[in-house]
Protein backbone atom coordinates (compact mmCIF):
# COMPACT_ATOMS: atom_id res chain seq x y z
CA UNK A 1 0.00 0.00 0.00
CA UNK A 2 1.78 3.47 -1.12
CA UNK A 3 1.89 5.47 1.93
CA UNK A 4 1.04 9.26 1.49
CA UNK A 5 3.57 11.47 2.47
CA UNK A 6 3.86 13.01 5.90
CA UNK A 7 3.68 16.95 6.06
CA UNK A 8 4.98 18.72 9.08
CA UNK A 9 2.50 20.96 11.06
CA UNK A 10 4.42 24.05 9.59
CA UNK A 11 2.61 23.42 6.28
CA UNK A 12 -0.82 23.59 7.65
CA UNK A 13 -0.30 26.67 8.69
CA UNK A 14 2.00 27.99 5.29
CA UNK A 15 -1.52 29.41 4.26
CA UNK A 16 -2.17 31.07 0.45
CA UNK A 17 -0.38 28.76 -2.25
CA UNK A 18 2.40 27.20 -0.53
CA UNK A 19 -0.38 24.88 1.17
CA UNK A 20 -2.26 24.62 -2.03
CA UNK A 21 1.13 23.55 -3.59
CA UNK A 22 1.00 20.63 -0.43
CA UNK A 23 -2.74 19.46 -1.15
CA UNK A 24 -1.97 19.42 -4.74
CA UNK A 25 0.87 17.08 -3.96
CA UNK A 26 -1.07 14.88 -1.86
CA UNK A 27 -3.57 14.42 -3.93
CA UNK A 28 -1.99 13.76 -6.98
CA UNK A 29 0.40 11.37 -4.80
CA UNK A 30 -2.93 9.49 -4.21
CA UNK A 31 -4.01 9.17 -7.94
CA UNK A 32 -0.44 7.83 -8.84
CA UNK A 33 -0.86 3.75 -8.62
CA UNK A 34 -1.54 1.24 -5.64
CA UNK A 35 2.46 0.53 -4.71
CA UNK A 36 5.32 2.52 -4.37
CA UNK A 37 7.20 0.16 -7.42
CA UNK A 38 4.63 -0.10 -9.37
CA UNK A 39 4.10 2.24 -12.77
CA UNK A 40 1.73 4.59 -12.81
CA UNK A 41 -2.24 2.99 -14.01
CA UNK A 42 -5.18 5.21 -15.71
CA UNK A 43 -7.41 6.29 -12.78
CA UNK A 44 -11.23 5.59 -13.25
CA UNK A 45 -13.27 8.27 -14.21
CA UNK A 46 -14.66 8.64 -10.68
CA UNK A 47 -11.25 9.07 -9.56
CA UNK A 48 -10.48 11.70 -12.26
CA UNK A 49 -13.75 13.72 -11.11
CA UNK A 50 -12.29 13.73 -7.21
CA UNK A 51 -9.28 14.91 -8.16
CA UNK A 52 -10.83 17.44 -10.27
CA UNK A 53 -12.74 18.57 -7.56
CA UNK A 54 -9.71 18.98 -5.22
CA UNK A 55 -7.43 20.55 -7.98
CA UNK A 56 -10.39 23.30 -8.37
CA UNK A 57 -10.84 23.56 -4.25
CA UNK A 58 -6.75 23.89 -4.32
CA UNK A 59 -6.59 26.73 -6.87
CA UNK A 60 -9.33 29.32 -5.54
CA UNK A 61 -7.44 32.09 -4.45
CA UNK A 62 -4.74 31.94 -7.20
CA UNK A 63 -3.88 34.77 -9.44
CA UNK A 64 -3.58 32.06 -12.35
CA UNK A 65 -4.34 28.17 -12.44
CA UNK A 66 -1.06 25.57 -11.79
CA UNK A 67 -0.43 23.35 -14.63
CA UNK A 68 -1.66 20.47 -11.98
CA UNK A 69 -4.71 20.11 -13.18
CA UNK A 70 -5.87 16.56 -14.08
CA UNK A 71 -6.31 15.38 -17.78
CA UNK A 72 -10.17 14.31 -16.75
CA UNK A 73 -10.91 17.57 -16.03
CA UNK A 74 -10.05 18.80 -19.49
CA UNK A 75 -12.65 17.19 -20.54
CA UNK A 76 -14.39 15.26 -23.54
CA UNK A 77 -12.77 12.50 -25.98
CA UNK A 78 -9.39 15.03 -25.53
CA UNK A 79 -8.25 13.83 -22.72
CA UNK A 80 -5.50 11.09 -22.85
CA UNK A 81 -7.28 9.06 -19.88
CA UNK A 82 -3.60 8.35 -18.34
CA UNK A 83 -3.00 9.06 -14.99
CA UNK A 84 -1.27 12.35 -15.37
CA UNK A 85 -1.84 14.08 -17.98
CA UNK A 86 -2.28 17.94 -17.45
CA UNK A 87 -4.19 20.62 -19.26
CA UNK A 88 -1.60 23.08 -20.95
CA UNK A 89 -4.69 25.74 -21.35
CA UNK A 90 -3.44 27.95 -19.31
CA UNK A 91 0.46 27.46 -19.92
CA UNK A 92 2.83 29.59 -23.09
CA UNK A 93 3.47 27.51 -25.90
CA UNK A 94 6.51 25.44 -25.23
CA UNK A 95 9.76 24.84 -27.55
CA UNK A 96 9.82 22.25 -30.11
CA UNK A 97 10.23 18.87 -27.62
CA UNK A 98 8.76 19.95 -24.08
CA UNK A 99 6.66 17.87 -22.22
CA UNK A 100 3.68 19.91 -20.36
CA UNK A 101 2.52 17.01 -18.42
CA UNK A 102 4.82 17.64 -15.45
CA UNK A 103 3.40 15.18 -13.14
CA UNK A 104 3.90 11.77 -15.77
CA UNK A 105 7.53 13.10 -16.47
CA UNK A 106 8.49 12.48 -12.31
CA UNK A 107 6.13 9.20 -12.20
CA UNK A 108 8.42 7.90 -15.20
CA UNK A 109 11.25 8.75 -13.53
CA UNK A 110 10.78 8.14 -9.71
CA UNK A 111 11.23 5.00 -8.04
CA UNK A 112 8.93 2.25 -9.41
CA UNK A 113 8.44 4.65 -12.73
CA UNK A 114 8.80 2.41 -16.26
CA UNK A 115 12.12 5.18 -16.68
CA UNK A 116 13.65 4.70 -13.21
CA UNK A 117 15.98 2.46 -14.17
CA UNK A 118 18.47 1.00 -11.44
CA UNK A 119 19.25 4.43 -9.75
CA UNK A 120 15.80 5.87 -9.16
CA UNK A 121 16.00 9.60 -7.82
CA UNK A 122 16.69 9.78 -4.01
CA UNK A 123 14.12 12.23 -3.91
CA UNK A 124 10.46 10.49 -3.55
CA UNK A 125 7.48 11.33 -5.45
CA UNK A 126 5.97 13.59 -3.64
CA UNK A 127 8.82 15.70 -2.60
CA UNK A 128 9.72 16.27 -6.37
CA UNK A 129 5.90 16.49 -7.09
CA UNK A 130 6.07 19.35 -4.49
CA UNK A 131 9.54 20.79 -6.01
CA UNK A 132 7.75 20.68 -9.01
CA UNK A 133 4.79 22.49 -8.42
CA UNK A 134 7.31 25.56 -7.04
CA UNK A 135 9.14 25.73 -10.50
CA UNK A 136 6.15 25.67 -12.81
CA UNK A 137 3.99 27.71 -10.35
CA UNK A 138 6.96 30.65 -10.07
CA UNK A 139 5.97 32.90 -12.88
CA UNK A 140 3.03 33.96 -13.91
CA UNK A 141 1.31 32.14 -17.18
CA UNK A 142 3.52 29.20 -16.77
CA UNK A 143 6.72 31.55 -18.24
CA UNK A 144 9.77 29.39 -17.57
CA UNK A 145 11.56 29.33 -14.70
CA UNK A 146 15.53 29.76 -13.50
CA UNK A 147 15.91 26.65 -11.18
CA UNK A 148 19.01 25.93 -9.56
CA UNK A 149 19.95 23.00 -8.31
CA UNK A 150 23.25 21.74 -6.20
CA UNK A 151 23.52 18.11 -7.34
CA UNK A 152 23.83 15.94 -10.65
CA UNK A 153 22.00 12.90 -11.15
CA UNK A 154 20.30 10.75 -13.15
CA UNK A 155 17.24 12.95 -12.12
CA UNK A 156 18.51 15.89 -13.69
CA UNK A 157 17.21 15.24 -16.67
CA UNK A 158 13.25 15.10 -15.19
CA UNK A 159 14.67 18.52 -13.51
CA UNK A 160 15.54 19.66 -16.93
CA UNK A 161 12.16 18.90 -18.49
CA UNK A 162 10.28 20.35 -15.70
CA UNK A 163 11.64 23.51 -16.73
CA UNK A 164 11.63 23.17 -20.75
CA UNK A 165 12.46 26.46 -21.80
CA UNK A 166 13.89 27.69 -18.83
CA UNK A 167 16.88 27.90 -16.98
CA UNK A 168 18.27 25.02 -15.24
CA UNK A 169 21.73 24.94 -13.87
CA UNK A 170 23.39 21.65 -12.03
CA UNK A 171 26.50 22.75 -9.75
CA UNK A 172 28.47 19.35 -8.64
CA UNK A 173 32.01 19.37 -7.10
CA UNK A 174 32.97 15.99 -8.49
CA UNK A 175 34.78 16.41 -11.98
CA UNK A 176 34.37 12.35 -12.56
CA UNK A 177 31.05 12.24 -11.90
CA UNK A 178 30.15 15.29 -14.30
CA UNK A 179 32.09 13.36 -16.97
CA UNK A 180 30.01 10.43 -16.43
CA UNK A 181 26.19 11.92 -16.05
CA UNK A 182 26.93 14.31 -18.92
CA UNK A 183 28.07 11.72 -20.95
CA UNK A 184 24.70 9.56 -20.83
CA UNK A 185 22.51 13.15 -20.17
CA UNK A 186 24.15 15.58 -22.97
CA UNK A 187 22.32 18.78 -23.09
CA UNK A 188 22.16 20.22 -19.57
CA UNK A 189 23.82 22.81 -18.12
CA UNK A 190 26.76 21.61 -15.45
CA UNK A 191 29.29 23.81 -13.75
CA UNK A 192 31.85 22.90 -11.13
CA UNK A 193 31.82 24.25 -7.89
CA UNK A 194 34.58 23.90 -5.09
CA UNK A 195 33.73 23.55 -1.31
CA UNK A 196 35.97 24.70 1.61
CA UNK A 197 34.44 23.34 4.64
CA UNK A 198 34.21 20.16 6.28
CA UNK A 199 30.97 18.24 7.68
CA UNK A 200 32.74 17.57 10.84
CA UNK A 201 33.44 21.16 11.75
CA UNK A 202 29.99 23.04 12.10
CA UNK A 203 31.65 25.66 14.65
CA UNK A 204 34.34 26.60 12.02
CA UNK A 205 31.49 27.47 9.90
CA UNK A 206 29.06 29.11 11.82
CA UNK A 207 31.70 31.41 13.24
CA UNK A 208 32.72 32.57 9.90
CA UNK A 209 30.14 31.36 7.40
CA UNK A 210 31.46 31.06 3.31
CA UNK A 211 29.77 30.80 0.17
CA UNK A 212 31.12 28.65 -1.91
CA UNK A 213 33.41 29.22 -5.19
CA UNK A 214 31.11 29.86 -8.22
CA UNK A 215 32.27 30.51 -12.20
CA UNK A 216 32.08 34.22 -13.12
CA UNK A 217 29.38 33.42 -14.76
CA UNK A 218 27.05 32.90 -11.77
CA UNK A 219 28.42 35.66 -10.00
CA UNK A 220 25.05 38.00 -10.64
CA UNK A 221 22.55 35.26 -11.63
CA UNK A 222 18.83 35.23 -9.95
CA UNK A 223 16.79 32.21 -9.63
CA UNK A 224 12.83 31.48 -8.63
CA UNK A 225 13.74 27.86 -6.92
CA UNK A 226 16.70 26.69 -5.00
CA UNK A 227 17.10 23.04 -4.60
CA UNK A 228 20.27 21.65 -2.04
CA UNK A 229 20.68 17.90 -2.79
CA UNK A 230 24.57 17.80 -2.48
CA UNK A 231 27.03 17.67 -1.80
CA UNK A 232 27.93 14.50 -0.08
CA UNK A 233 27.27 14.93 3.96
CA UNK A 234 26.45 11.57 5.82
CA UNK A 235 29.92 10.58 7.04
CA UNK A 236 31.98 12.83 9.30
CA UNK A 237 36.21 12.27 8.88
CA UNK A 238 36.01 11.52 5.43
CA UNK A 239 36.62 15.10 3.87
CA UNK A 240 32.62 15.50 2.95
CA UNK A 241 32.07 19.10 3.20
CA UNK A 242 28.42 18.64 3.97
CA UNK A 243 25.87 21.55 2.62
CA UNK A 244 26.45 24.21 4.93
CA UNK A 245 27.69 26.63 2.07
CA UNK A 246 25.12 25.63 -0.57
CA UNK A 247 21.97 26.51 2.00
CA UNK A 248 24.20 30.17 2.52
CA UNK A 249 24.91 30.69 -0.30
CA UNK A 250 20.93 30.14 -1.54
CA UNK A 251 19.52 32.45 1.19
CA UNK A 252 22.23 35.08 0.35
CA UNK A 253 21.24 35.09 -3.33
CA UNK A 254 17.30 35.14 -2.53
CA UNK A 255 17.65 38.37 -0.72
CA UNK A 256 20.03 39.92 -2.53
CA UNK A 257 17.81 39.01 -6.15
CA UNK A 258 14.88 40.23 -4.54
CA UNK A 259 16.03 43.50 -2.75
CA UNK A 260 17.34 44.13 -6.26
CA UNK A 261 13.81 44.01 -7.36
CA UNK A 262 14.90 40.53 -9.93
CA UNK A 263 12.85 38.77 -7.88
CA UNK A 264 9.46 38.82 -6.68
CA UNK A 265 9.86 35.83 -4.09
CA UNK A 266 11.96 32.51 -4.32
CA UNK A 267 11.83 28.67 -3.30
CA UNK A 268 14.58 26.74 -1.28
CA UNK A 269 13.71 23.60 -0.67
CA UNK A 270 17.13 20.98 1.61
CA UNK A 271 17.17 17.61 1.16
CA UNK A 272 18.26 15.20 3.74
CA UNK A 273 17.12 17.55 7.20
CA UNK A 274 16.50 14.52 9.20
CA UNK A 275 20.30 14.84 9.48
CA UNK A 276 21.78 16.79 12.22
CA UNK A 277 23.56 19.43 9.95
CA UNK A 278 20.85 19.69 7.41
CA UNK A 279 18.43 20.74 10.40
CA UNK A 280 20.19 23.37 11.91
CA UNK A 281 21.63 25.11 8.18
CA UNK A 282 17.62 24.96 7.89
CA UNK A 283 16.78 26.30 11.68
CA UNK A 284 19.64 29.27 11.15
CA UNK A 285 19.36 30.17 7.77
CA UNK A 286 15.34 29.56 7.08
CA UNK A 287 13.61 30.54 9.90
CA UNK A 288 14.13 34.25 9.41
CA UNK A 289 11.38 37.24 9.53
CA UNK A 290 11.53 37.19 5.95
CA UNK A 291 11.30 33.31 5.34
CA UNK A 292 8.09 31.64 5.65
CA UNK A 293 8.73 27.87 6.67
CA UNK A 294 6.40 25.70 4.33
CA UNK A 295 6.57 22.48 6.14
CA UNK A 296 8.57 18.73 5.26
CA UNK A 297 7.42 15.99 3.50
CA UNK A 298 9.23 12.78 4.27
CA UNK A 299 10.96 10.13 2.01
CA UNK A 300 12.38 6.89 2.03
CA UNK A 301 15.97 8.59 1.58
CA UNK A 302 15.52 11.94 3.36
CA UNK A 303 13.35 14.83 4.81
CA UNK A 304 12.51 17.45 2.37
CA UNK A 305 11.81 21.27 3.83
CA UNK A 306 10.97 23.88 1.68
CA UNK A 307 10.34 27.23 2.63
CA UNK A 308 9.83 30.83 0.82
CA UNK A 309 12.07 34.00 1.03
CA UNK A 310 10.02 37.11 0.82
CA UNK A 311 10.76 40.81 0.60
CA UNK A 312 12.33 42.37 3.73
CA UNK A 313 8.99 42.79 6.24
CA UNK A 314 7.20 41.31 3.35
CA UNK A 315 5.55 38.76 6.25
CA UNK A 316 4.71 41.41 8.33
CA UNK A 317 3.55 43.28 5.42
CA UNK A 318 0.70 40.61 4.56
CA UNK A 319 -0.43 40.33 7.65
CA UNK A 320 -0.82 43.64 8.62
CA UNK A 321 -2.77 43.85 4.85
CA UNK A 322 -4.69 40.74 5.71
CA UNK A 323 -5.77 42.41 8.91
CA UNK A 324 -6.89 45.51 6.84
CA UNK A 325 -9.34 43.71 4.62
CA UNK A 326 -10.77 41.70 7.74
CA UNK A 327 -11.28 45.42 9.42
CA UNK A 328 -12.86 46.23 6.14
CA UNK A 329 -15.35 43.59 5.55
CA UNK A 330 -16.70 43.99 8.98
CA UNK A 331 -17.24 47.54 8.64
CA UNK A 332 -18.99 46.96 5.59
CA UNK A 333 -21.02 44.27 7.36
CA UNK A 334 -21.45 46.57 10.25
CA UNK A 335 -22.86 49.37 7.77
CA UNK A 336 -25.05 46.47 5.68
CA UNK A 337 -26.63 45.68 8.91
CA UNK A 338 -26.97 49.55 9.65
CA UNK A 339 -28.66 49.79 6.77
CA UNK A 340 -30.99 46.86 7.32
CA UNK A 341 -32.21 48.15 10.44
CA UNK A 342 -32.89 52.12 8.91
CA UNK A 343 -34.90 50.69 5.80
CA UNK A 344 -38.02 51.94 5.43
CA UNK A 345 -40.87 50.09 6.18
CA UNK A 346 -42.57 50.01 2.52
CA UNK A 347 -40.78 48.30 -0.26
CA UNK A 348 -39.09 49.57 -3.64
CA UNK A 349 -42.94 50.43 -5.46
CA UNK A 350 -44.30 52.37 -2.82
CA UNK A 351 -42.78 55.32 -4.11
CA UNK A 352 -40.45 58.07 -2.86
CA UNK A 353 -43.41 60.27 -0.68
CA UNK A 354 -43.85 57.62 1.71
CA UNK A 355 -39.72 57.25 1.84
CA UNK A 356 -39.80 61.28 2.55
CA UNK A 357 -42.38 61.02 5.48
CA UNK A 358 -40.73 58.25 7.12
CA UNK A 359 -37.34 59.79 7.03
CA UNK A 360 -38.52 63.05 8.24
CA UNK A 361 -40.59 60.70 11.18
CA UNK A 362 -36.96 59.24 12.07
CA UNK A 363 -34.79 62.34 12.19
CA UNK A 364 -37.92 63.67 15.01
CA UNK A 365 -37.69 60.30 17.54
Amino acid sequence: MQRSPRVSHQAAAAGGIEAHSLLRVKALHAGLGASPRAAPAAAPPSSRLLLCLIFAGASIGLGSFYAGQYAGCVGGAGGTGGAAELSTASWRPHPSGCRPDYVSIIAEGAEGGPKAGKNPPQLSLPQMLWIANAVRGARPQGAPADFLVFGLGWDSEIWAQINCGGTTIFLENVQSWIDTVTAKIPGITVYPVTYTTLLEQPDAFFAAPSEPQLPRELEAACFDVILVDSPMGWKENDGQPGRYQPVYYAINNARRCIAEGRKPQVHIFVHDTNRKVEAMLVERYLSGTDTRRLGTIDGAFGRLDGALVLPRGGGARQRQQAQQQQQQQQQQQQQQQAQQQDSPPGGAGDGGREDDDWRRRRRHV
